[in-house]
């Protein structure tokens, strides 16, 4: 259980992280729908899936905020 305590922390230093230095609105709220995720899979399922669950969505988002991110920087040229 310690070990899900420590990834759960790590997530939500990645997601406040991301947070701060998003830009664009789309992105924030991608990542705050993410964050209610892992939290109820947390909740609702065992440790390793809840890893295997919480790894797979923050690799996503941060590639997902990296496009966004090159978009809207490039749109605001």
């Amino acid at each position: 259980m310690a070990s899900t305590a420590y990834a759960a922390a790590l997530l939500f230093l990645i997601f406040s992280r991301s947070l701060r230095t998003a830009r664009d609105p789309c992105a924030r709220l991608l990542f705050r729908k993410d964050f209610c995720v892992i939290a109820v899979a947390l909740l609702l399922t065992s440790e390793i899936r809840f890893l295997y669950i919480s790894a797979y969505i923050t690799m996503s988002r941060i590639y997902t905020l990296q496009l966004w991110s090159e978009v809207y920087l490039r749109a605001s040229r």
